[in-house]
């Protein structure tokens, strides 16, 4: 990665993802997959709940780069 900025977000916090939906046949229910685009790393999703799961998962930062409130 590279360590710049773009539009606000550090490049170390930034991330996005490639959604893909499908059904394996019309009765099926949606499946779906997330691939980052910065790694390539593909994750399989049986059903919605489990991708919105772990998108929210990956769209917390972690404490020490949380904006502190004023004091």
């Amino acid at each position: 990665m590279v360590a710049q900025q773009n539009q606000g977000l550090t490049a170390g916090i930034y991330c996005s993802y490639l959604v893909r939906f499908w059904r394996s046949n019309p009765r099926s229910s949606l499946r779906a997959l997330a691939q980052c685009v910065q790694t390539g790393a593909v994750t399989h999703f049986a059903d919605l709940p489990s991708l919105f799961v772990f998108l929210e998962s990956r769209s917390t930062l972690p404490a020490a780069l949380e904006p502190k409130p004023p004091q």
